[in-house]
């Protein structure tokens, strides 16, 4: 069997056509459109990937919390019969990720990763793996070049540095390369 509501009349879209309740407090909510609050979790095990959202109807997901580190969204495999969580995605927006994040762009200048600190751009990585940084870069291969850089020069500043001097300055330099 099945339940149907159908609006004897014109319903405004956001009328609402079922109610439910526990003890007298509000616990779902369908209106005529087809929209709908649950107050919750909503178990969309049955969903296949051929469902989907209608064209141009956003998913909202609201999740009334005080603790950005509470998570907004779970999404689960059950590859295996693992029922492993894949993807959560906090209050604050942050999202952690089980597999590899892949960024697969048409085009190699267009933007693969982004970063902002209050609106103003401080990372930028293209598809073509250019990156640019508004700060300083640190790797622990580009200090030891800089110190072995570093100490060549004040060798070569050095006045009382000779060709031999200049010579064991530069190898040293390079000797970790």
């Amino acid at each position: 069997g099945q339940v149907v509501v159908n609006s004897a009349s014109d319903t405004p879209s956001s009328e609402r056509v079922f109610l439910g309740k526990n003890k007298n407090v509000t616990t779902s909510q369908i209106n005529a459109d087809g929209s709908a609050t649950f107050n919750g979790m909503v178990d969309a095990t049955g969903l296949r990937s051929q469902t989907s959202v209608a064209e141009g109807v956003p998913l909202n997901i609201i999740r009334n919390s005080s603790t950005v580190s509470d998570t907004l969204a779970t999404f689960k495999s059950d590859v295996g019969g693992a029922n492993s969580t894949v993807l959560s995605i906090k209050c604050d927006g942050s999202a952690e990720f089980a597999g590899v994040l892949t960024v697969d762009r048409a085009q190699g200048a267009n933007t693969a990763f982004s970063v902002t600190l209050q609106g103003s751009p401080t990372v930028g990585i293209l598809a073509d793996g250019t990156a640019t940084f508004a700060g300083a870069v640190t790797a622990t291969n580009i200090t030891a070049i800089s110190s072995a850089l570093t100490a060549v020069k004040a060798a070569a500043n050095d006045s009382a540095t000779d060709l031999a001097g200049l010579k064991a300055a530069l190898l040293s330099a390079l000797s970790a390369f």
